[in-house]
């Protein structure tokens, strides 16, 4: 991580025992999403309650922003709110055992060495936000996009393109079908 980002850490010592509850506020560049078309004016907000049990801590919460995307059909830029939730569970290790010599029967687990003074959520949630991210972002469900013929926005009404010609990669298809080009091409 470079010396410029804040990594967003639990403070184990000032985790009492029962419910805790973190407010933790972070730019988006804390998260290295370098290479990623995410960008935001606004922080990345982490509201976290932390139950520790012995010598167990259940971390949930959740992460919010307002993310500035594209819209995947019509190419423009809108804002819009993600939020997500974290879990992750902790359990220290115990006194003068190591880590690589523990067995893990959960996979959710996570153990953390017996002497940790905190835990760095950073990468945690990084991947949470990545997986957070919709895969085709809409401006809006109903988008029209783009004319594939001349590029208009076709929300701000229709082009004069003909758009009812029939692929020319498609003719073998159309063959099998029966159809002739001329008959594909009048079919709406």
């Amino acid at each position: 991580m470079r010396a410029n980002k804040v990594p967003v850490e639990i403070d184990l010592k000032q985790v009492s025992e029962g419910e805790n509850s973190f407010r933790i506020v972070r730019p988006l560049s804390a998260f290295d999403l370098d290479g990623t078309e995410l960008a935001s004016e606004s922080p990345i907000t982490i509201e976290l309650c932390v139950l520790k049990t012995g010598s167990a801590f259940d971390v949930k919460g959740t992460v919010s922003l307002r993310a500035r995307l594209e819209c995947s059909r019509c190419l423009r830029t809108y804002e819009e709110n993600l939020s997500w939730p974290l879990r992750v569970l902790l359990q220290r290790a115990p006194r003068g055992e190591t880590l690589e010599g523990l067995s893990f029967f959960d996979e959710d687990l996570e153990r953390i060495a017996h002497h940790a003074q905190s835990v760095d959520l950073t990468q945690r949630i990084r991947e949470a936000l990545l997986l957070a991210l919709p895969a085709k972002p809409l401006c809006r469900q109903d988008c029209a996009g783009l004319c594939a013929v001349c590029g208009q926005d076709l929300n701000h009404g229709q082009c004069s393109c003909h758009t009812s010609a029939v692929d020319s990669r498609c003719d073998g298809l159309s063959k099998l079908a029966g159809l002739s080009n001329s008959q594909t091409a009048s079919r709406p």
